[in-house]
C-alpha cells in the first residue's frame, strides 16, 4: 500500500509541476506558515499552503449546479500562492479577489496572477489579491462564493462565519460556501444561515439564507 501511495503522490506532484511549466507560474510547493514571515494574533491558528488541483477545482463547481456563474464575485480565504484564483479564472466570474495574510505568499499570487499564459483561456481577468487576514476581511456584496481550502482553525473560522452573517443580513441572497478538507464543517452547520447542499468526505458546498 506504502509504494502505491508514494507512486500517486509522485504522479502527482508531476501533474503540479507540469501544470505550472505549462502556464509560466509558480504554485506547486506547499509551504509551512513557520517558513514565512507573518505579524497576525492568528499566525498559530493557521495552516500551511497547499495547492489545489484542477480536477478537484472543477468537481467542487460541478457540485454548485449553477446553470451560470455570471455576476458572482470569487473569493479564496487563505489564497496562499494563487492557484485557486487561477482556476477560478477559466470561469466567468464578475471579479476574483484572493485573501491572504503572508505577505510572501501574496506577492507570489499577484506575480502568478500577472504571468499565467495563455490568458485566451481565462474568462475573468479581473483579479485582485488582498494582503489582510481574513479574519479582518470584510465581505463585498453578492452574490459571492466563498472557498476555502482547510485554511484556519476555530477561531479564525468563527470571525468568518460572522461576517457571512452580516452580508446575508444586509441583503446578499446568492452566497456559497465551498469547503475543501472540511475538518471544521459541523461549525458551518451548527449556524442558522448556512446550509449544507453538497457533502463528500473531500469537500461540502453550503448555501446561505438570510435569517430575518
Amino acid at each position: 500500500m506504502q509504494v502505491v501511495q508514494n507512486l500517486q503522490n509522485l504522479a502527482n506532484d508531476f501533474r503540479q509541476y507540469i501544470y505550472d511549466w505549462h502556464h509560466k507560474v509558480e504554485t506547486r510547493e506547499p509551504v509551512p506558515l513557520e517558513k514565512l514571515h507573518i505579524e497576525s494574533e492568528n499566525l498559530t491558528p493557521g495552516l500551511l499552503y497547499d495547492p489545489t488541483s484542477r480536477s478537484r477545482f472543477r468537481r467542487i463547481i460541478r457540485a454548485l449546479r449553477r446553470p451560470s456563474l455570471e455576476g458572482f464575485t470569487f473569493i479564496d480565504l487563505g489564497c496562499g500562492k494563487g492557484r485557486v484564483l487561477l482556476l477560478a479564472s477559466l470561469y466567468p466570474f464578475k471579479k476574483i479577489i484572493g485573501v491572504e495574510f503572508s505577505p510572501e505568499l501574496a506577492h507570489t499570487a499577484e506575480m502568478n496572477l500577472n504571468t499565467y499564459r495563455p490568458t485566451s483561456e481565462q474568462k475573468c481577468k479581473n483579479t485582485s489579491v488582498v494582503c489582510l487576514d481574513a479574519a479582518h476581511y470584510k465581505l463585498p456584496p453578492g452574490p459571492l462564493l466563498i472557498y476555502m481550502y482547510n485554511p484556519f482553525q476555530d477561531q479564525v473560522m468563527k470571525s468568518i462565519l460572522s461576517e457571512i452573517k452580516r452580508v446575508l443580513d444586509a441583503g446578499t441572497q446568492d452566497l456559497y460556501v465551498a469547503y475543501l478538507i472540511p475538518k471544521l464543517s459541523q461549525l458551518l452547520k451548527n449556524s442558522s444561515f448556512l446550509v449544507p447542499v453538497h457533502e463528500t468526505p473531500v469537500f461540502s458546498i453550503f448555501k446561505g439564507q438570510r435569517t430575518r
